[in-house]
C-alpha cells in the first residue's frame, strides 16, 4: 500500500512540447470586424495569384498480378505558395500573420506553403488550400 501511495503521490508532469500551453493571441490591440475587412477589400482588391503544383504518387506496386500494375496511393496532393507581399499587410498583419503561420512561416522568406492531403480527390485539396488561404487572410487583415 505504501509503495502504491508513494506511486501516486510523485509529481513527475511529463508534457511533450505540443502540448503544452501556448497563448492564443499575443497581440494587445483590438481587432477589426470582419464586415470592416469585407469592406476593405472592395475599395483596395488584393492580388489572388499563387503557384499550386499537384502531386501524384504513383508508386506501390500490386503483387497479385502478374503483370506489373501501380496502385496510386493519392489521387493528388496539393501544394501552394502564396507570396504574402502580394496581400498588401500593414507591419502588424505581417506579424499577425507569422504567428497565424506558425511553423509554415521561414525566416526572411515572403513566400509560405499550404498542403492538403486530406482528401482523396485532387480538387477537394485544392478547394481546402484555398479555404486556408482565405481565412488566413481573413484573419491577418483583422489587426489595425
Amino acid at each position: 500500500m505504501a509503495l502504491l501511495c508513494r506511486f501516486f503521490t510523485k509529481k513527475i508532469l511529463l508534457i511533450p512540447q505540443w502540448n503544452k500551453k501556448l497563448y492564443r493571441d499575443p497581440f494587445d490591440y483590438p481587432l477589426r470586424s470582419l464586415e470592416d475587412v469585407k469592406a476593405e477589400f472592395e475599395k483596395f482588391p488584393i492580388d489572388r495569384t499563387a503557384r499550386i503544383e499537384i502531386v501524384h504518387y504513383k508508386d506501390r506496386f500490386d503483387k497479385r498480378y502478374a503483370e506489373k500494375k501501380y496502385i496510386d496511393t493519392m489521387e493528388g496532393v496539393v501544394k501552394m505558395w502564396i507570396n504574402m507581399d502580394n496581400w498588401n499587410l500593414t507591419p502588424m498583419q505581417k506579424d499577425r500573420l507569422v504567428f497565424l503561420l506558425g511553423t509554415r512561416y521561414k525566416e526572411g522568406e515572403s513566400e509560405f506553403k499550404i498542403v492538403s492531403r486530406q482528401f482523396p480527390f485532387r480538387d477537394q485539396n485544392i478547394q481546402k488550400c484555398l479555404d486556408t488561404a482565405y481565412e488566413l487572410l481573413m484573419e491577418a487583415k483583422r489587426a489595425p
